[in-house]
């Protein structure tokens, strides 16, 4: 019987190559894991509201994309994104595309807009767990989770101005 096959400490990457369980790609998977799973969690509270669900569904679709890209070794295809025409330039000036300012250092209460940080900032520690994993091997993959973090807050600006014009 070969050990390493069964070895509850190994699992495996594409081509079958086993590898420890605290390899820094099996760790980049597991941030993509809790970041659709977060996903997931925020769309069933809030399929009723359209900027939380649309967000929290291109989430999952990112990371679904992001999951065969890796395996697979294809290059992340460029999407667009539902309701944000471009979401890294976008984010960088909140009130010329929003007509709300920048709001990281306030203190948010609303449970939408908390939820949608949180993802945010998940989206954010599994960009960084790409770097690790990946270098400038697969810029597409890190390019695609920083270009996702600025959509989540470009969804966070647009529920904060439907907040603030009391739709």
């Amino acid at each position: 019987m070969d050990n390493r096959r069964t070895a509850p400490h190994m699992t495996a990457l594409n081509g079958g190559k086993r590898v420890e369980k605290n390899h820094s790609i099996i760790a980049f998977r597991g941030e993509l894991d809790e970041l659709r799973a977060l996903s997931r969690v925020i769309r069933s509270e809030y399929m009723e509201d359209g900027i939380v669900d649309v967000c929290a569904k291109v989430v999952i679709d990112r990371c679904n994309a992001l999951f065969t890209c890796e395996y697979t070794g294809q290059r992340v295809s460029l999407v667009p994104y539902a309701l944000i025409d471009a979401p890294n330039r976008m984010s960088h000036d909140p009130e010329k595309y929003f007509g709300v300012s920048h709001f990281f250092n306030e203190d948010i209460t609303e449970p939408a807009l908390c939820k949608l940080d949180l993802l945010r900032t998940v989206v954010r520690r599994a960009e960084r767990a790409a770097a690790a994993a990946f270098g400038y091997a697969r810029e597409d993959i890190v390019g695609e989770l920083n270009t996702l973090s600025s959509y989540v807050y470009c969804c966070m600006c647009l529920y904060r101005k439907r907040m603030e014009s009391g739709q």
